[in-house]
């Protein structure tokens, strides 16, 4: 259990810094993308935008951009630098929705780190408490559920002195199986979390890498290939 809780540390780590990092593009990779989605005929934009999209929702790969880029090209009137620099741009696309996808899902992260964190704390304290006092009191147990999103705890049909008065043994064990439950149930989506992550990091990376290929195949006539795209 500590390996696999060090091994999720590790990898949230390298998540958080990759997730955190710039593009690793060349200048001229940014400056013809910034310059060609400013300048181009909007119908290649949208053509971009659309693959780009199938390739976040998994509908299409990576591999398969430059063959889509062929297909789509005007017969005759695109030639291959044109061709080279629609893929590009659906690269760049790409990179940047993964970063997005990383960036959110890595606060989804936070957000469940920090419920754990709350949930661990409860049971700690309510054990605590039991195993040095041997009791636990209604105020303490009031307090507990109060800041916890869990279903409230069912109505006394007669008043108590909260603070004098213990809970039962068979309270306290249900309330410690609700937060073992939560606990439990986030560390399952945990697990999740990090195949999504993976996945949205090997995305930006394979898009990062091909795109910094790609405009050193044309970055020469980047100018020309704009004029040929307008």
């Amino acid at each position: 259990m500590k390996v696999r809780c060090l091994l999720s540390i590790v990898f949230f780590l390298f998540i958080a810094s990759a997730a955190s990092a710039q593009f690793c593009v060349p200048a001229e990779a940014e400056a013809f993308y910034s310059n060609a989605t400013r300048e181009i005929n909007p119908k290649y934009i949208r053509w971009v935008q659309s693959v780009a999209t199938d390739i976040r929702s998994g509908k299409t790969n990576i591999e398969d951009v430059h063959g889509m880029a062929t297909t789509y090209a005007e017969p005759g009137k695109l030639g291959d630098g044109d061709i080279m620099a629609l893929a590009f741009l659906v690269m760049m696309e790409a990179a940047r929705s993964a970063q997005e996808d990383l960036k959110s899902i890595m606060e989804d992260v936070k957000r469940s780190n920090d419920k754990k964190k709350a949930w661990r704390e409860a049971i700690n304290l309510i054990n605590n408490k039991v195993a040095t006092q041997k009791y636990l009191l209604r105020a303490d147990y009031d307090s507990l559920r109060k800041g916890m999103p869990i279903s409230p705890a069912p109505a006394r049909a007669d008043a108590v002195n909260s603070k004098t008065t213990m809970v039962s043994v068979a309270e306290i064990d249900s309330l410690l199986d609700i937060l073992r439950d939560e606990r439990d149930s986030l560390s399952e989506q945990g697990e999740e979390q990090q195949l999504k992550m993976q996945m949205y990091m090997d995305r930006m990376t394979k898009a990062n890498t091909m795109a910094s290929n790609m405009i050193k195949k044309f970055s020469e006539t980047a100018s020309t290939i704009i004029q040929n795209l307008k």
